[in-house]
């Protein structure tokens, strides 16, 4: 018996160890298996968190490129909508504004005349305001009109790189964007302490204020063509009588005095069979710059006829009326009127009347200063009438 237990307490010895060791094995299998799987999980869990990251990301980017679209559609309606650059300039202000808050901007727009400074407006998120040009505004213009392309102070491909010694101060944080029309600089936009980032979107919207300028532009083109003659550039018949309808019924209102000048060229036929036409119209366009030259900014010059031009002269008496007709005469019969290789002397019939003293309305006012012209040229032309003297109808 004790024997026995002794043979199973050996064998059991033996066994236990043996035992253990197949326990510990599956374990470490399970275990393996188990840290494989964890692992994955892990990994797999990364890669959906990035993904995710990257998909927040994408979202913030499409909402930022969303409500970018959203302003330039809104800014592009806007400047659809108008054909007045200072409204245009006040949609440009509100886009800009509310696309980088943290910047500031200036617009210029630049004269056709020579030698004309840019006018500068500030753009603020309230609309747009008058500024002075400054230094800065006459550099960037400069600056522009060497080399055409967009200007920063942030060093970044396709952009104008200047020495910062050559930058004025107050342009030290500045990128500037130039307004290009039909190859001519018609302007620039500068923005001060607008980030890199955002260079880019603010020239898109900058492009589509310049394709409305230009659109604009256009537009004031054609009316211009529509109330001024080609040949002399003053008012035609139809835009002058309204105009000086208008002035009429204001100094009716106000009580203020009007007067209108008939002028005549004295023999201007004779001018056309002798030298031909080209050589008359020379003569109508140099007359009716002459005539400009002798009135103020705010009087009306308009081509009435064939060689008659109007002019009115707002709050003015007949006397001083007079005196302006008398220079005028003079002045037409001391130039020398160059047309190609003529050189002419030319003179001038000229009727006064004035309102409210000689009409009580255009037509009348028109009508009398007409009959005063003739009386000027039946006595003898180069002659200056008023209608004072001659009896009313």
């Amino acid at each position: 018996m004790t024997a026995a237990l002794a043979v199973s307490a050996a064998v059991s010895s033996l066994l236990v160890p043996a035992a253990a060791w197949w326990v510990t094995a599956a374990d470490r299998r399970r275990c393996a298996a188990w840290e494989r799987r964890r692992l994955a999980a892990v990994e797999t869990a990364r890669a959906l968190s990035q993904r995710q990251q990257g998909l927040r990301q994408e979202h913030e980017t499409l909402e930022r490129t969303m409500s970018q679209l959203a302003g330039l559609y809104d800014l592009t309606k806007r400047l659809l909508l108008t054909l007045d650059r200072r409204e245009a300039a006040r949609g440009l202000a509100d886009a800009l504004t509310g696309a980088f808050p943290q910047a500031a901007f200036r617009l210029g727009l630049v004269s056709p005349e020579v030698g004309v400074p840019p006018a500068v407006l500030q753009l603020q998120g309230d609309g747009v305001e008058d500024a002075s040009v400054t230094p800065d505004d006459q550099w960037v213009l400069a600056h522009f009109l060497r080399q055409p392309v967009i200007w920063s102070v942030h060093p970044m491909v396709g952009m104008a790189a200047t020495a910062d010694a050559e930058v004025p101060e107050g342009l030290r944080a500045a990128t500037a964007f130039p307004l290009f029309m039909d190859r001519a600089l018609q302007g620039f936009l500068v923005a001060d302490h607008l980030l890199p980032d955002d260079v880019e979107r603010c020239g898109i919207l900058v492009s589509q204020f310049a394709l409305a300028l230009r659109r604009i532009r256009l537009y004031e083109r054609v009316q211009e063509l529509a109330i001024r003659d080609g040949l002399t550039g003053v008012f035609v018949r139809r835009h002058f009588l309204a105009r000086l309808q208008e002035e009429v019924a204001r100094a009716a209102r106000h009580g203020s005095p009007l007067a209108f000048l008939m002028v005549d060229l004295d023999h201007f036929k004779q001018v056309n069979d002798t030298h031909g036409h080209l050589v008359g119209d020379t003569v109508l366009r140099e007359l009716a710059a002459l005539l400009r030259t002798q009135v103020r900014d705010v009087d009306l010059v308009g081509r009435y006829g064939g060689e008659e031009f109007g002019i009115g002269l707002l709050d003015t008496g007949p006397g001083p009326a007079q005196v302006v007709a008398e220079r005028i005469r003079q002045a037409v019969a001391t130039a020398a009127f160059r047309a190609y290789d003529e050189r002419l002397a030319v003179t001038v019939s000229i009727g006064v009347a004035g309102f409210p003293q000689d009409a009580v309305d255009t037509a009348e006012l028109v009508e009398r200063a007409d009959a005063a012209m003739y009386q000027a040229k039946q006595a003898g032309r180069n002659h200056v009438e008023v209608a004072a003297g001659l009896p009313r109808r």
